[in-house]
């Protein structure tokens, strides 16, 4: 490999970085718009939750790459939670007080 691959590599895991962050970052207005009352309680478990994914994402990654030594697989099962994760948002999470968004502050 050439001279130029550990930074493109470390390019590649500050992007990785940039999109997990964008992703948190951008969850805190919608989890706090869900029970405004219990904030702390929802950030906290919102990040605990967050904490558990990375964890068991990474156990569970770890394994289908030993178990199957491709990528493929791994790739497929991240596909499959992240639909899941999405459906479960467009089908479960709703703000339809005064046909405001979730996170929107017009005051």
């Amino acid at each position: 490999l050439g001279a130029g691959w550990p930074a493109v590599a470390l390019g590649l895991v500050f992007l990785a970085f940039l999109c997990v962050g964008f992703a948190f970052v951008a969850s805190c207005p919608l989890i706090t718009a869900l029970a405004p009352d219990s904030r702390a309680v929802l950030l906290s478990a919102n990040a605990g939750a967050h904490a558990a994914g990375r964890v068991g994402g990474a156990a569970l990654g770890g394994v289908l790459l030993a178990a199957t030594g491709a990528f493929l697989p791994v790739a497929c099962v991240c596909l499959a939670l992240g639909v899941g994760a999405a459906v479960i948002l467009a089908r479960f999470v709703r703000d339809d007080r005064d046909g405001e968004t979730a996170g929107r502050n017009d005051s």
